[in-house]
């Protein structure tokens, strides 16, 4: 397998990956395609973030603001249509399809016959995307599972193998809107930052329940957050007062316990970084992801991953 790199488009924290696959992958299944589905055939495994595209999600409701019901526009598109090579006719897969910016313009380098299967595990991002390839018609295929079987949901669809892989991890403007979701420390909605409704325990259950060891680990590993264990013996001192419930509340206090003042960004932000993780088991997911598109790729097909931190990144790099 080839691995190259290329450069980091308009933002110097988000790297692109693309690799060739030359080995055989897994023999194709037969299946009808359809336009949408629910649930996933791995039921409660958490996701990975969306692409993130310039939309947003009206407070506190369900219903789009007129932000989001225009076009999306993705970034580094030019180096993702370079990395997956992509031609007429092609058939790729986006494992994380968000607003459906990415998926619009491989549909649109691939007129008029390729095709795209799009994973999403967050519903809200799956109607926005619906609504942005509707006029692909039938040549996009939607698909509520989360990317770690990938190869599986492909297979159901009669997807496989395919020419491209798109994976754009991390958290999307989507998710980080909705305050309702918890996702910002600025959010004066629940501790929540699941990426699937579905999944049991949100970001207010482990700082509520989980050990000032646990806590600690996960803060250190998730968010390398350097002051991991005061952070940790301060949530537990705290949390037998009062339960945390606010992401704002807890973003305040998580600012006012650390004794550095990081430059250029929110002292909360490596700690909210780890509980995102922890509660989507962002890292675990991506690993599987990478093992399942090797599966599902045709030989010479190819891979383009989108990263955001370090920690996916010596994931996609192994």
């Amino acid at each position: 397998m080839r691995r190259t790199r290329t450069g980091k488009g308009g933002s110097s924290s988000r790297r692109t990956y693309g690799s060739t696959h030359r080995s055989r992958p897994k023999p194709s299944s037969s299946g009808t395609s359809i336009t949408s589905r629910s649930g996933s055939p791995d039921a409660g495994a958490p996701s990975s973030r969306t692409s993130r595209q310039k939309s947003s999600l009206t407070s506190g409701t369900s219903e789009f603001n007129d932000e989001v019901q225009r076009a999306h526009e993705p970034v580094l598109v030019a180096e993702v249509l370079a990395q997956l090579a992509v031609r007429e006719g092609g058939r790729y897969l986006d494992g994380t399809i968000g607003g459906g910016g990415h998926a619009a313009a491989i549909l649109d380098a691939s007129a008029p016959t390729g095709r795209l299967l799009g994973l999403d595990r967050d519903p809200a991002a799956l109607t926005i995307a619906a609504r942005e390839l509707a006029r692909f018609g039938d040549r996009a295929v939607l698909a509520r599972a989360n990317f770690a079987v990938l190869d599986d949901v492909a297979g159901e669809h009669g997807f496989a193998p395919v020419d491209g892989v798109l994976l754009d991890l991390g958290l999307s403007s989507i998710q980080l809107a909705d305050e309702e979701r918890g996702f910002s420390f600025r959010s004066p909605g629940p501790l929540d930052m699941r990426s699937d409704p579905d999944l049991r325990d949100t970001a207010a259950d482990v700082v509520n329940t989980w050990s000032e060891k646990d806590l600690r680990r996960v803060f250190a590993e998730y968010g390398e957050e350097p002051e991991a264990a005061r952070v940790a013996g301060a949530i537990v001192r705290r949390r037998v007062k009062a339960p945390f419930e606010a992401a704002d509340e807890f973003g305040r206090f998580v600012a006012g316990v650390k004794a550095r003042r990081p430059r250029g960004i929110d002292p909360a932000t490596r700690v909210f970084q780890a509980l995102r993780i922890a509660v989507n088991d962002e890292l675990a997911n991506l690993e599987r992801a990478l093992l399942a598109t090797m599966r599902v790729l045709r030989p010479g097909g190819r891979v383009a991953v989108i990263s955001f931190h370090s920690l996916e990144d010596r994931i996609v790099k192994q």
